[in-house]
């Protein structure tokens, strides 16, 4: 057995999902399992139930005035935990970590998961040098960048010059409630409900959501748009003011629980790792409508597995297609829930870790 320390700076959202599969699965394998983590506003409360019985976390921040003392903490715990493997994840962790384990035993081996690494963001353009110049700087410690999707494998390569290895994003389909179906949200009576899951941030063009619910709401139809999660207080506001529920952050047994009673999941995405939410939502049985961006087009196949689109006119036709039954997307639905329970499945990527790691007895 080995001793695996993980180490994140994002303790949120999908990439706190993705920590929490890998910690879990390694510690239910017997491994012993440390999280060094910094907390963000948006963490769960919760935090610590998350996690598996048997993994130790530690707190360290860094954020803030806390970034130079945290190299400092980070190494210290990294001495005091001896670790086989170290597996950072979030560029931020990935910067820190690299450098703090410089001069650890030879034997300890770094993995490296960006989760979306900072080249992707679409809202930036020379700052894209910056960053693309830190993971050389960082990469002074040798380690293996671990890509979650194809986009970001190729955006690795372009940007840094290295090759990654393929580890998609998982979900436990087993706690994705199935929903009561379209064809009730589909009754005369009742709306179509269209819920997305995120930060309210550049990132996940809120703007992009509002258009479309307005659009929506012009066209007369029955639809009804929720947002969970929160972030922005102006991007907030604009999307309440468009007719769409924030609803702000929620526990995870709550959004599979929204999951359940909703029938469409939409993605308004810039760019993406590959997104978490949308593969529950594939899971969960949902039909899935996400934006051409990276990461969306790695997790659904347009007409097969969901529907893709470019502009806030093209998914409110697609909109009034399904709520006017003109499109039946129940091959689609049946398809994305078997994509999300084979190729995104906890058995797969434990597999790929496993593979990754380089440990058979994963």
């Amino acid at each position: 057995m080995k001793t695996i320390v993980h180490i994140v700076e994002a303790t949120a959202t999908g990439t706190l999902s993705m920590v929490c599969v890998c910690a879990n699965l390694l510690a239910s394998q017997g491994h012993t399992v440390h999280v060094i983590y910094s907390p963000r506003e948006e963490t769960p409360d919760n935090l610590g139930t998350l996690f598996h019985s048997g993994i130790e976390l530690h707190r360290v921040e860094m954020t803030g005035k806390s970034i130079t003392t945290a190299f400092v903490h980070v190494r210290r715990l990294l001495r005091k935990t001896n670790p086989d493997i170290i597996h950072l994840h979030s560029s931020f962790a990935g910067f820190i970590g690299r450098i703090a384990s410089i001069g650890l035993p030879s034997r300890t081996r770094l993995f490296y998961s960006p989760h979306c690494i900072s080249v992707m963001r679409e809202d930036i353009r020379y700052k894209k040098y910056v960053f693309a110049l830190l993971e050389r700087v960082a990469s002074i410690k040798s380690c293996t960048y671990l890509a979650c999707s194809n986009s970001e494998r190729v955006a690795i390569r372009k940007w840094v010059g290295v090759e990654a290895i393929l580890l998609e994003n998982a979900v436990d389909a087993v706690h994705c409630v199935a929903p009561l179906g379209l064809g009730r949200s589909l009754a005369a009576a009742e709306p179509l409900t269209v819920v997305t899951v995120g930060g309210i941030r550049p990132q996940k063009d809120p703007a992009l959501l509002a258009e479309i619910a307005r659009g929506c709401f012009s066209a007369g139809l029955n639809v009804r748009f929720v947002w969970v999660g929160d972030g922005d207080p102006e991007m907030v506001s604009a999307l309440i003011y468009s007719g769409v529920e924030v609803t702000g952050w929620l526990e995870k047994k709550d959004v599979h629980g929204l999951l359940s009673r909703s029938s469409v999941y939409i993605s308004t995405a810039t760019w993406e790792g590959l997104p978490v939410s949308v593969i529950e939502a594939m899971a969960s049985g949902m039909l899935v409508m996400a934006t051409r961006c990276a990461g969306n087009t790695d997790a659904i196949e347009h007409g097969r597995t969901g529907l893709l689109f470019n502009a806030a006119d093209q998914a409110v036709e697609l909109l009034a297609r399904v709520s006017t039954g003109q499109l039946d997307p129940a091959a689609m639905i049946e398809a994305g829930t078997m994509e999300a329970g084979t190729r995104f499945s906890l058995q797969q990527f434990s597999k790929r870790l496993s593979a990754a790691y380089g440990t058979p007895s994963l």
